[in-house]
């Protein structure tokens, strides 16, 4: 697909189908149809630089327009105006510099510009010096020619995510399945299961299955054995999982033997 910026909004035009779309790029807030810009990031999503202050984000799926600014009290001045910029780091974030803005990155979760903090404990230590050219080097760091010298900005992967359970839930035991969904145990005898986005999927069932009401009444785990039939569980007999399919993957609950003897099936 290529994008066409014009004096009258987007055209977008489809290789395979051999087709033309024109895109007006106006909203609610935002009255200019001149686009000055076009960035796709790598979800296929369209944004656009115009004439008018912030940047418009175009959703090619659902055809969803929105208008993202920087908030008038909050824009960092300095004279003069600081060239656009947008670009995405090597973990998929979004930076970027809209018009008559400050330096921020697009929440795609909240669906908001927000700014980069020299200081997590300060909202007023905002970076978004006066950019008056930028480059991106081989191992992804952002380099800005400012009116103060030049400043390197490095992006490093998010190294924890955390995900709140329930207060009372001491966690003792956790693993990932093969669908990256993460299984806890806690101490309040009940197990939970996590999509790889952390939104909670539900709890485990007495009799296997994935229930939406946690199940207190649940037997109690200590630690989670994985096998080569991917079946988890304390010491077991042979009876106890002689009806289960080898190709399921899922935890099932076994009646817990002597707790000084694990049996790991393989």
């Amino acid at each position: 697909m290529l994008a066409l910026g014009t004096d009258n909004g987007v055209i977008l035009y489809s290789i395979p189908k051999n087709s033309f779309q024109q895109i007006d790029i106006r909203t609610a807030t935002q009255t200019s149809n001149d686009v000055e810009s076009v960035y796709q990031d790598h979800l296929g999503d369209i944004w656009i630089f115009s004439k008018d202050p912030g940047i418009v984000h175009l959703n090619l799926v659902t055809n969803e327009k929105e208008h993202l600014f920087t908030p008038k009290d909050e824009i960092i001045k300095h004279g003069r105006k600081s060239r656009k910029l947008i670009f995405e780091d090597n973990a998929k974030n979004l930076w970027l510099l809209p018009t008559e803005g400050n330096f921020c990155y697009y929440d795609r979760k909240e669906r908001t510009l927000k700014p980069l903090l020299t200081d997590i404990n300060n909202p007023k230590s905002i970076f978004s010096p006066l950019v008056r050219s930028y480059t991106l080097d081989n191992q992804g760091n952002c380099w800005f020619a400012t009116a103060r010298g030049v400043e390197k900005l490095c992006f490093f992967p998010q190294s924890y995510q955390f995900n709140l359970t329930d207060y009372e839930a001491e966690t003792r035991a956790f693993l990932q399945d093969s669908n990256k969904r993460l299984w806890t145990a806690s101490k309040s005898n009940y197990i939970q299961i996590f999509a790889p986005d952390g939104n909670l999927v539900g709890y485990l069932s007495k009799q296997g299955n994935i229930i939406k009401e946690n199940n207190r009444s649940i037997m109690g785990y200590i630690r989670f054995w994985k096998t080569k039939m991917e079946i988890y569980g304390w010491g077991l007999k042979k009876s106890d999982f002689s009806n289960l399919k080898r190709q399921e993957q899922i935890i099932t609950l076994f009646t817990i033997l002597n707790t000084r003897q694990m049996i790991l099936i393989v």
